[in-house]
């Protein structure tokens, strides 16, 4: 391959029915990003350009699950996340996939598919019992807030992402009570065939994202712990 034609990735941009999304491919093929949904082609696209205009060293995130496995995010200056990598065994592999990135975003090559089971997602909802013995707990560390939100045994059901001040973590904590209950809570499968699931309030924005689990039956546990405790959780710090 040329040195012109090195890094010529594209955006496609799939239409799934009722949302859009795009994802971002390398010149093999091969996925790097996956963006949040869109209610239409139009902002689907005018996405892309705002990552484009976000994305430098600054907003792309390395997480680690307590799994041990790794995701790449990436962030408005909001704070938003605007679009993700699949997850990686290593972090080398994650550092690996900023780079191509990093190579690949600015193209200009755009294109249109239909392609409704792409993301292999379903939405699961149910109603539970609420319990007022859970927690969210404010952890401050390292210049950045983030919250946990505890079951009544202590164990964590989930974690949010990092903000940069109180008022914006205690902010988030109330978008997230509110998606737990007004939103909608996505079942994904990766490729390889790990479950998780999302968390996008009535707007479509994405409000958290689970851990990863091997089994369908544990990512439908979290979510009904979730909604369980958010909405009487007591938060401390």
């Amino acid at each position: 391959m040329d040195a012109k034609n090195r890094y010529k990735g594209k955006y496609v941009i799939l239409d799934e029915g009722e949302l859009f999304r795009y994802i971002l491919k390398a010149s093999n093929g091969e996925t790097l990003l996956t963006s949040e949904p869109y209610a239409s082609l139009q902002t689907c696209k005018n996405g892309i350009e705002i990552l484009k205009k976000n994305l430098n060293d600054e907003n792309l995130e390395i997480h680690q699950d307590k799994h041990g496995l790794f995701r790449v995010s990436v962030r408005s200056k909001q704070g938003r996340i605007l679009a993700q990598t699949s997850n990686y065994e290593q972090r080398r592999s994650a550092l690996n996939a900023v780079e191509s990135i990093k190579n690949f975003f600015l193209t200009d090559d755009v294109v249109e598919e239909n392609d409704f089971q792409h993301f292999n997602e379903e939405v699961y909802d149910i109603e539970v019992e609420l319990d007022s013995k859970g927690k969210i707990e404010i952890v401050h560390e390292d210049g950045f807030f983030w919250y946990f939100l505890k079951a009544s045994n202590g164990q964590v059901i989930c974690t949010s992402q990092t903000y940069s001040s109180k008022v914006s973590c205690l902010n988030a904590i109330a978008k997230f009570k509110l998606a737990v209950y007004e939103g909608k809570f996505y079942i994904c499968k990766d490729k390889n065939t790990k479950y998780q699931f999302k968390l996008y309030n009535k707007q479509n924005r994405l409000i958290i994202t689970g851990e990863v689990y091997d089994t369908k039956a544990r990512v439908l546990s979290a979510i009904e712990s979730i909604k369980r405790f958010a909405k009487l959780a007591l938060i401390i710090e």
